[in-house]
């Protein structure tokens, strides 16, 4: 049960931390990007 402004805090620190929009094509950050996804998806299902 996340509110939005907290996603929004978490996205940007996930682009913050994986280098910004300039290393968008590096592997490292696309599996980043999934394991977030992944991460809040587990997260914002009902228990």
């Amino acid at each position: 049960m996340f509110s939005p402004i907290f996603l929004i805090l978490m996205i940007v620190l996930l682009v913050i931390v994986s280098g910004g929009p300039l290393s968008t094509g590096s592997p490292s950050v696309l599996t980043t990007r999934e394991e977030f996804l992944q991460f809040v998806e587990a997260n914002s299902r009902p228990p």
